[in-house]
């Protein structure tokens, strides 16, 4: 008895059909694959999703008295706890997110996240000033004479509600690689005439002894004296030999 497949030839069809529909199947999935990997993620949230970019901080002035204010917590937390001295005073002026894990006794003894420096002399300048925070470029300088160099130190200050008042604290405290390494071990071009880091008599201003307006002065009355010298010097010998010459011819 004859089966379906019994022939050669329906055998050979039977196989070429089933290549082609093997290959078409192929096809079929390659391209659906590809088409679900370069299907779109789906959008993260945006604004008509209720998400919207935080607010840029806006600058702004600092009033006197908020300077008065800021200068004042500045100059006593460099005084205590970058000095190491009278540590335990230094507790109320720092924000509780750079206490953690201490207590005031704990604090007290010295060992604390503070970098230290060997404080003689601190001048500052504002680095930026918004609603509720302030920065301020703080450089220090040993006593002359020391191993240690002058460094520059980067100071943040927030404003915390601390009971019924609001008050400035410490916020962070870093050192500034960049601005340290152009000091050079003395004190930087860039702090000349700065105040120094005291809430008593500073305005933030820089001012410069009067006695430093001279050296200009004297510089450029030199640039003025030394031509004039020259070319008096110089007419004063030609009417000299003008003089000689007419007595010469004089006795011919």
């Amino acid at each position: 008895m004859r089966t379906f497949l019994s022939s050669p030839r329906r055998r050979r069809r039977f196989g070429w059909l089933g290549a082609a529909a093997l290959g078409v199947t192929a096809i079929v999935a390659g391209l659906t694959y590809s088409h679900s990997l370069s299907k779109p993620e789906a959008a993260g949230p945006t604004s008509a999703d209720g998400w919207a970019p935080p607010a840029v901080e806006k600058r702004v002035r600092l009033t006197e008295q908020n300077r008065l204010d800021a200068l004042t917590v500045a100059s006593e937390f460099v005084e205590t706890a970058v000095a190491r001295k009278r540590i335990a005073e230094s507790w109320d002026l720092i924000v509780p997110s750079m206490k953690q894990g201490y207590t005031r006794k704990t604090w007290a003894l010295g060992d604390i996240p503070v970098v230290p420096f060997p404080v003689h002399t601190a001048r500052w300048r504002l680095d930026y000033s918004f609603r509720n925070s302030v920065g301020l470029k703080v450089a220090l300088f040993p006593k002359p004479g020391s191993d240690v160099r002058a460094a520059v130190f980067n100071l943040d200050l927030r404003v915390i509600s601390r009971g019924p008042r609001r008050g400035w604290l410490v916020e962070s405290w870093a050192p500034n690689a960049l601005e340290s390494a152009s000091m050079g071990g003395g004190q930087p071009m860039s702090v000349t005439g700065l105040p120094n880091l005291s809430a008593k008599g500073t305005s933030g201003t820089s001012r410069l002894s009067a006695t430093w307006l001279l050296v200009p002065a004297g510089i450029f009355s030199l640039v003025l004296l030394i031509p004039l010298a020259i070319g008096i010097n110089g007419w004063h010998r030609g009417a000299r030999a003008r003089r000689e010459y007419a007595r010469a011819r004089s006795r011919v």
